[in-house]
């Protein structure tokens, strides 16, 4: 007995569903890093920061320190690895 739905048929519908989830968490991303940010300076006004403010500061700028240097050095080691790989058979 066959159900009457093809595989190209789901594998198109979870794919669809993928990149519309993808899409509304990139865009929650940056709307937790805006009001992350937006509290931070906020407590820093009102002089009402403790250390959880300082943690979640040190932890944004981590992450973006990290997404600006570590993903070209990253992507840098995969290809040198793979042209090594190629070339001299390690």
């Amino acid at each position: 007995m066959t159900v009457g739905i093809k595989s190209g048929k789901i594998f198109q519908n979870t794919k669809a569903f993928a990149n519309s989830a993808g899409k509304l968490l990139s865009k929650a991303g940056a709307v937790g890093t805006v009001l992350s940010v937006g509290v931070i300076v906020f407590e820093l006004e009102n002089k009402t920061w403790d250390a959880r403010t300082v943690v979640n500061g040190t932890l944004l700028v981590r992450a973006g320190v990290a997404t600006a240097f570590g993903a070209p050095v990253l992507l840098t080691g995969i290809a040198l690895y793979g042209v090594g790989r190629l070339f001299f058979r390690f």
